[in-house]
This record gives structure tokens, C-alpha cells and sequence, in this order.
């Protein structure tokens, strides 16, 4: 028999030859020949604890071979059953009568038992026509000992009735099934939806399963399913309360369905037919193509071809939710004021290390609909924002603005669809906070309601997050405002009045493998430089630097003069410190005029001690004289301020399964080649997996040509030939050169590119030849 392989696939309704010749894995599809050089068969498995190998005979392989050199079609039959070979004497226990017996053996001599149903699908040919047991004698008035004979016959009869007569019980018992095409329950369609991959249930799945062949399955989830709770193999059979056959019904159903528009799915995991499961998601026709791929048997190609154009998403109907009380007058003032935001990322870049972040927002301006996030909830511009109010209304949203250099962003949903929730803005306080103020924390929790605390400042104190594993945005440069107890959420910091002093933004990093996460609280001031920025009444302007805070003690082991440090002092007499240049942005203008270690003692003639110093002295300006101190010299250096995007990234190449962008600050701060396409990303099973072109580097050359920046690498691939290997030169942050060659496949890994234009993300194809 068939061995059993333990896995979603497995062979049956087939001998198998045995031997011990313990070939090795990798060896399977090897021709198995004889001493004459004939082969025999294919080796197809073996066991890993024994010298047993498997393999296939070629009786139905010949006949397919010859068919297909004839330019014929190859017919293939079913029952959708499996039987198993028996021998006689376990035939007799199951019943077969000894004139039976006695004519199968005058049939078939050098035969040792007959085949018995072992597995019959539901909805199948057999189905309620033969039962568990049978013991299989004649089809279609021919005897029946072994699978060969049996598969020959089926196959000839494709769509036909065909007589089989079985012996159940003792009694032989005659039925006239009709003959089913294996090829029609074999996926040769797919649907390409939101990431995802959607196919027919297969005949192997269902067997696995002894379900029918009914359904649609999941193969891969990708961003719409996934973002919903649907988990791939999972297998959908109804969409908003009709039947889905197969994959057609779905995809005629998907049809006139808009962009963010709800569909209700019900569905089962692969291996629990019996426990359905029911899910909304929404619909996905912006950051991945809709279309459905179908087979051409004559060149093997899968075409594509888009799902039709459907009308424009209809606002639906808002229930009216009242906001939930709170028993302090603060916490009353501020619970119009708090939402929820949900972040799903259609594609991660720029080192996210997740593709789903949730967290609390403040509502700045509910004229605007603008909602006050942290980066740990709002990572990138590359997303999908929705916004939940009262914990009862969900609305989408959108990306207004990141921050460049500290943990906030602002994104906006459209006030018209809430304006009966009572949503009021919250009322922002710019006087700083000092140690010993009475301030309280408000915090919005998960069931809605709004928690409301009395709150301690402390004295400020840097905060250093770890720059382990892929280079992506954490906090830096910040005294955060220092609380005892400190916030557990995101929520805000407010006077007696409830006006807000600060923001607790939940700041993640990575450490070793696992990503962490703290709560700190942002001062006002950085929030309305964010929202000038968002605004466009401000840009934001900094240097190319990391800082940390250096003992005073240290410092002056350094070199930092007394004088220098008496001035400091004098300046500031509760920091007994010196900042210090950590980290440098490749590229950036300092780089070749300040280094890591330096000390900065003064900006334009005034003494920095703290962050938010020198970023007061950098607003506006195009350029400023900063004091350093390195190895006890005092140096001079006027340097120009750099305008940051705020978006970091804004432009994503996708090609061969790379994820391709100009580098982000955080990878500048790495060490990456300014400029330069970055890697960011890689898909698995794509050419650049194959390759082994990882991520994390800077691509240097592409078919022998420099590439300088993204465009030019556009320009370069779109000049190639099709398919043709191509030489492909990166380097890493370690300044690490390694040479790959990749074979593109532009018929399932095309060439697109994702632009931020106007306020919304674009996707444009990028064919052959094709240049934007």
C-alpha cells in the first residue's frame, strides 16, 4: 500500500514496489531502473530510521506520456473513494462468501486478497451508493483485483454511469455511479485578493478531511484576511449569507464590492469541519491587486485578469453610542476627547517588526477629526487606520503626520461620520511641567472606560532604548516627563482643570530578539511642534545625531576644560552632566564635521544641557555654530540643519519579493549607505529569497551599473531583459560586499511601487520597459 507520509498529501489508491535501498532525501521523482537499464519506476519516499525505500510504478505514467506525445488529452476518473488492498483472510471476517473467493482466486491465481472501500466522501460519485467495507468485484463487467485495473477503467469513463458490483455483508450488491473528472476537483484558479491567495477546495484537502469538495480555501491569508482573524487554511463557505460552492461563486460575489467595504465570512480551520466560525473583513482593492489567475494549459502560464470595478464605498449608518461616565470631573472633560486606533500594515518597511498595533488616541481638533497617536501605534505612513470611538463605532482614518524625531503621529478620520457622538477637543497646557506640580493621569482602558489618577512628577531623566535587530524608529534625544507611578497606557497627563500637560506614548524597541515596549509621557510643546508640522505652518529641522547624557565626572576625564564645565554649571545647576554625541546619520551634514564622542557644550553661543535645548535653537534656522569639545580642544563648527520628512518613508519599490525604499533615518543611524535603495524586507518562496538576498542591506549595483538612489535602480531593471539573470552588488552596515545573482519572475512577482501623492498612498505597476 501507499505509504503514509503524515502530511496534507499523501498517495493512495496505488501499489507501491518496496525495497530496501535506503536512498537518501531529495532523491524523490529519481527513475528506478532494472539490470537492463529499463525503468521501472519512481522513487517517491522512504523511512528515515530504516534502509525501506518507496516507489512509484509507472502503469498510469506510460499512458499519460503517451497521450500528451499524441497532443491528447489525459482523462482522468474518479469516484472520490479510497480503497485499500485486503487478503483474503481478513476479507472472509468482513464477509466475503467463499464463491466469491473462489472466483477471484480462479480470476486473478497469483492474487492474494481484493480492494475494500475504505473512505467515501460526502457529495461524491459514491455517495449513499457504496458504504465503508465494501469489498470491490467487477466494474463495469470487468473483474477487479488491484488499482491499476481499477483507475484504467474509471478513466475511460470520464462522465459516464458505470456499473460496479460489490459484495457487503455477504451479499453482492450492484450500483451505477457516474464517473467524475479528478481534474475539476485539482485548483486551476486562483484568486489574488488583498496579499491573500483563495483557491477551490481540493480533492486532497477534503479527503483529509472527509468533508466535500466544497468551499473555498485559504492558502495564504495575507494582509485582508489576516487583519480579521481568518487564519490561512482555514476553508470559507458562505459570504454574507450565500453559499459559496467554489471559488467563482466567491469571486462573482467579491465583484461589486468597494474598497473598505464589510463582508461577512463564514468559515472553518482546516481539520475542525464541524466548528464554523463567522467574520466581517473588509474588502481590499488599494494596497494589492483584486484578480483572478486562471491556468492556461497551453503554455502553463496562470494570466490574471482584475475583479470588475466597483461603485464607491456608501458612510455607513452610525449607531448613536453614548460615551461612558466617569466619576472625576477630569475624567469626565477628557472622555470625548479619548478614541482607540487600530493600525494594519499592508506591507512592512522601515523595520516594523508587526503588521497589527493598537492603541489610545486624543482627539486635537474634532472640527478636523485629527487624532493625537504614539509611533507604537502608528509606526509608518504605510497603513490602514481605523478609529474606534465609545468602544462602539469604528470609523477609517488616515495618516496626517509622524513625527521625525519623537514618539508621536497624527492621524484623521472624517468628523462627518461621528458628528452625534458629542466628540469634543481636548484642551492642550504648554507651561511646563515641574517637580512636585498636582497633576493626574487620564487613561482610556479596554472596555472604554476612562481611568483617572493621581500622579507625582519626578525629576527628568533621559531615556535610552535599545538599537538591537533591524534598524526602525525608537525614541531618542527625549527627557520624557518623569511620573510616579508611571502610566501602564496610553492616556494623557492634565491639570486640576483637565487641560493637557503631556502624552503617555508607548515607545518600542527591540532587545536581543523580543520587542519591548515603555509608557512615558511627551511634554505639549512636542505635540503642537507636530501639529504645526501637520499642518504645514512649521518644518521640522534637526541634525544628524544621536545623544545620551554623560556624567559630569566622565566628562571631564575626557577632556571637557573647568571652565567649560563651570559655565555649564551655572547654567544649569541640577544637571551634573555633559551631552554627547552617541550616534551619527550617515551622509548627513555633520558627518564629516563632528564624531561620535564629542561633547556639545553651547548652540549659537548659548549652553545646552538637555535635548529640547537644542532643538529649540534649531527651529527655523538654516544653520547654527555649535561648541564641541573632543579630546580637550575646543572646536568651533558652523553646520546647516536638515528640513525631516515627516512621513521618513514615502516611497516603496516592490520587486522579485523585495521590499525596496531610500534608507530611513534609523537605518542612517546604522550605518547604512546614504541614499541608496534599501532592502527592507523579503518575501519567501519569491526570486529574492531563492537568491538570498536579505534585507538590511543597500543594493550598489544591479547588471554591472551604479545605483545611486531609487530612481536610477528603476531605470536600470526596467532596461533588462525579462526573466534574464541579473548580477545584483549590496553591502550591509558593516560595509560587507556580497555578489548574488536573481532571475526575476514578473508574472507572479511583478514590479510595483507604492507613492505617497496628494495625502493617500498610490500603487502603480512598474512593467518591463516601463519607466513612471
Amino acid at each position: 500500500d501507499a505509504p503514509i507520509y503524515g502530511s496534507d498529501f499523501n498517495d493512495f489508491n496505488t501499489f507501491y514496489i518496496q525495497a530496501a535501498t535506503s536512498t537518501s532525501g531529495g532523491s524523490s521523482g529519481s527513475p528506478v531502473v532494472d539490470v537492463d537499464g529499463d525503468v521501472l519506476a519512481l522513487n517517491a519516499g522512504g523511512k528515515t530510521r530504516a534502509a525501506s525505500s518507496f516507489y512509484l510504478p509507472l502503469d498510469r505514467v506510460v499512458r499519460a506520456i503517451e497521450l500528451i506525445a499524441a497532443d491528447q488529452p489525459v482523462p482522468r476518473g474518479t469516484l472520490q473513494t479510497r480503497w485499500a488492498h485486503e487478503p483474503y483472510d481478513e476479507l472472509r471476517r468482513l464477509g466475503l462468501s467463499e464463491a466469491s473467493e473462489a472466483t477471484a482466486r480462479e480470476q486473478a491465481p497469483q492474487g492474494s486478497g481484493l480492494l475494500v472501500l475504505r473512505e467515501v466522501l460526502p457529495l461524491g460519485p459514491a455517495h449513499q451508493l457504496l458504504q465503508i467495507g465494501d469489498v470491490l468485484l467487477e466494474v463495469a463487467g470487468e473483474p477487479v483485483h488491484d488499482f491499476v485495473t481499477l483507475e484504467g477503467l474509471l478513466d475511460d469513463r470520464v462522465g459516464q454511469p458505470v456499473e460496479v458490483v460489490v459484495e457487503r455483508g455477504g451479499e453482492r450488491v450492484t450500483v451505477s455511479p457516474t464517473v467524475g473528472d479528478l481534474h475539476a476537483i485539482v485548483p486551476s484558479s486562483y484568486l489574488d485578493l488583498g496579499g491573500g491567495v483563495l483557491h477551490d477546495l481540493s480533492y486532497h484537502q477534503a479527503r483529509g478531511m472527509q468533508m466535500p469538495v466544497r468551499g473555498v480555501y485559504v492558502a495564504s491569508n495575507g494582509f485582508a484576511l489576516g487583519r480579521d482573524g481568518i487564519p490561512s487554511k482555514a476553508i470559507v463557505v458562505e459570504a454574507d449569507g450565500v453559499p459559496l460552492p467554489d471559488l467563482d461563486a466567491l469571486v462573482a460575489h467579491l465583484s461589486g464590492v468597494p474598497h473598505g467595504a464589510p463582508v461577512s465570512l463564514r468559515w472553518y480551520a482546516q481539520g475542525t469541519p464541524r466548528q464554523l466560525n463567522q467574520t466581517a473583513v473588509r474588502m481590499d482593492r488599494r494596497w494589492f491587486p483584486a484578480q483572478l489567475c486562471e491556468r492556461d494549459d497551453g503554455d502553463g502560464s496562470w494570466p490574471c485578469t482584475p475583479l470588475p470595478d466597483a461603485p464607491p464605498l456608501r458612510p455607513a449608518a452610525v449607531p448613536r453610542a453614548s460615551l461612558l461616565p466617569s466619576d472625576d470631573r477630569r475624567g469626565r472633560r477628557l472622555s470625548s476627547s479619548l478614541v482607540q486606533v487600530e493600525c494594519d500594515l499592508p506591507y512592512q518597511v522601515a523595520g516594523v517588526p508587526n503588521d497589527n498595533y493598537v492603541g489610545g488616541g486624543l482627539i486635537l481638533d474634532a472640527d478636523q477629526g485629527l487624532v493625537l497617536v504614539d509611533r507604537d501605534t502608528v509606526p509608518i505612513a504605510l497603513s490602514e487606520i481605523t478609529v474606534t470611538v465609545a468602544g462602539a463605532v469604528r470609523v477609517p482614518g488616515r495618516v496626517v503626520a509622524l513625527h521625525p524625531l519623537h514618539d508621536l503621529a497624527i492621524v484623521a478620520y472624517d468628523p462627518a461620520t461621528v458628528q452625534d457622538l458629542g466628540l469634543t477637543s481636548a484642551e492642550l497646557a504648554l507651561e511646563p511641567v515641574e517637580e512636585g506640580d498636582k497633576v493626574w493621569s487620564v487613561t482610556l482602558q479596554a472596555d472604554a472606560t476612562v481611568e483617572v489618577r493621581a500622579v507625582e512628577v519626578r525629576s527628568p531623566e533621559p531615556i535610552y532604548l535599545s538599537a538591537d535587530g533591524a534598524p526602525r524608529f525608537r525614541e531618542l534625544n527625549l527627557e520624557p516627563i518623569a511620573l510616579d507611578p508611571r502610566p501602564e497606557r496610553n492616556g494623557v497627563l492634565v491639570d486640576r482643570a483637565g487641560r493637557v500637560l503631556g502624552f503617555h506614548a508607548s515607545m518600542s524597541y527591540t532587545s536581543g530578539r523580543d520587542t519591548k515596549a515603555v509608557v512615558r509621557t511627551i511634554p505639549t510643546e512636542i505635540v503642537e511642534e507636530l501639529v504645526a508640522l501637520a499642518s504645514g505652518r512649521g518644518a521640522a529641522r534637526g541634525l544628524g545625531w544621536e545623544l545620551r547624557v554623560l556624567p559630569l565626572p566622565e566628562a571631564l576625564q575626557l577632556g571637557l576644560p573647568a571652565a567649560e564645565a563651570e559655565r555649564l554649571l551655572a547654567h544649569d545647576p541640577e544637571r551634573r552632566g555633559v551631552l554627547a554625541v552617541r550616534r551619527l546619520v550617515q551622509g548627513s551634514n555633520l558627518a564629516d564635521r563632528v564624531k561620535t564622542g564629542d561633547l556639545v557644550v553651547a548652540v549659537d553661543g548659548a549652553p545646552v544641557t538637555r535635548f529640547r535645548q537644542i532643538e529649540r535653537a534649531l527651529a527655523g534656522r538654516d544653520e547654527v555654530l555649535i561648541k564641541l569639545i573632543r579630546s580637550g580642544a575646543v572646536i568651533d563648527e558652523v553646520v546647516r540643519t536638515e528640513t525631516l520628512s515627516p512621513l521618513d518613508v514615502e516611497r516603496v519599490v516592490l520587486w522579485a519579493g523585495l521590499r525596496i525604499h531610500a534608507p530611513h533615518r534609523a537605518a542612517l543611524l546604522h550605518g547604512i549607505e546614504p541614499s541608496r535603495p534599501y532592502i527592507s524586507w523579503w518575501n519567501g518562496g519569491s526570486p529574492a529569497g531563492r537568491a538570498k538576498l536579505y534585507p538590511r542591506r543597500s543594493i550598489l549595483e544591479v547588471a554591472g551599473q551604479d545605483i545611486p538612489d531609487l530612481q536610477t535602480f528603476l531605470e536600470v531593471i526596467a532596461q533588462l531583459p525579462a526573466g534574464a539573470p541579473i548580477r545584483v552588488v549590496v553591502q550591509d552596515q558593516d560595509q560587507e560586499r556580497e555578489v548574488l545573482t536573481l532571475e526575476p519572475n514578473g508574472a507572479f512577482w511583478p514590479t510595483q511601487e507604492l507613492v505617497w501623492e496628494q495625502g493617500r498612498w498610490i500603487r502603480r505597476a512598474l512593467p518591463e520597459g516601463s519607466l513612471r
